[in-house]
C-alpha cells in the first residue's frame, strides 16, 4: 500500500519540504573541519538555526537568557542575536571570562553569578580551558582523569535561582 499525501495545493507541500532540507543541507555543508559555520558564532551553527526560526515566526528581536555565556563571541549561542539587535541576560560565573563578556555585550544585562536552586554561594571549578568550567566537583575530577592536560582551580561563586534573576 502506498502512502497518500495532500494534493489540494498540488505539489507545494513537497516544495516546502525540499526547501527546508536544502537549507539544512547548506548549513551542514558550511561546517567543516571543526570550525563554526560562516556567519555563525556558535559551535556548529545552532545560532543560525535559532535566528532563522525567530525570523520565520515574525520575531525580529527576541529576548534571551544565556546561562554559562562564557566568551562573548567564540562558541556563543546568542552573539548572532545580539548582533542583529536583540538584547538579553548573560550569566557567567567565571570572573576572568565575565570581564570580556561585560565589556563587549554592553546592551545586555551581564551577571557574574551561577544559577542554582536557591541563592547563596558554591564552589566553582575553573579550568585552564574555561569552556569546561563547572559547579560539579565530580565532573571536574572526571575531566582531569580523562584529559590529564586539563587543570582547574576552585573559586567561590555567587548563586541565584533563575526565578530570582527573571524577577529582578
Amino acid at each position: 500500500m502506498s502512502p497518500t499525501f495532500p494534493t489540494s495545493n498540488g505539489m507545494s507541500w513537497l516544495r516546502n519540504i525540499l526547501k527546508r532540507i536544502s537549507f539544512l543541507r547548506r548549513l551542514v555543508l558550511r561546517f567543516r573541519y571543526g570550525k563554526p559555520c560562516v556567519g555563525s558564532y556558535s559551535q556548529i551553527g545552532e545560532d543560525i538555526i535559532v535566528h532563522y526560526i525567530f525570523q520565520r515566526v515574525g520575531i525580529t528581536h527576541p529576548t534571551y537568557i544565556d546561562i554559562g555565556a562564557n566568551d562573548p563571541e567564540r562558541f556563543n549561542n546568542t552573539a548572532l542575536l545580539y548582533e542583529a539587535g536583540s538584547r538579553g541576560i548573560n550569566i557567567e560565573p567565571n570572573p576572568a571570562v565575565f570581564r570580556d563578556l561585560a565589556s563587549i555585550r554592553v546592551r545586555d544585562i551581564n551577571l557574574n553569578i551561577g544559577i542554582g536552586g536557591k541563592d547563596g554561594e558554591a564552589d566553582f571549578y575553573v579550568f585552564n580551558d574555561d569552556k569546561r568550567s563547572t559547579f560539579s566537583k565530580e565532573a571536574a575530577e572526571r575531566l582531569v582523569t580523562e584529559s590529564p592536560s586539563l587543570s582547574y582551580g576552585v573559586t567561590i561563586a555567587q548563586i541565584s535561582s533563575l526565578r530570582a534573576v527573571i524577577e529582578k
